[in-house]
């Protein structure tokens, strides 16, 4: 797993331990997180290419945003949970 359910920072702190550095995080807004956009997530380049169902309309009705999928070149690959 990548991700759990939590805000993400466009450059996270790592700290050695927490409250080390008076910094503060930039965190990425949902304006942010639309379907073409690429996410630099802990060192690694997302780019967001569909969205589910709940989240294509909470985009249209709260930002007034349509999510169209972006088509990929290669089939998604078969991930077993």
């Amino acid at each position: 797993m990548l991700l759990k359910r939590k805000k993400l920072a466009k450059q996270p702190l790592l700290t050695h331990y927490p409250g080390m550095s008076l910094r503060t995080e930039e965190y990425y807004q949902p304006a942010d997180l639309v379907v073409g956009n690429h996410v630099h997530i802990f060192g690694r380049d997302c780019m967001i290419y569909d969205v589910d169902a709940f989240t294509r309309d909470w985009f249209k009705e709260i930002l007034g945003i349509r999510m169209d999928p972006i088509p990929l070149k290669k089939a998604r690959p078969n991930v077993m949970y």
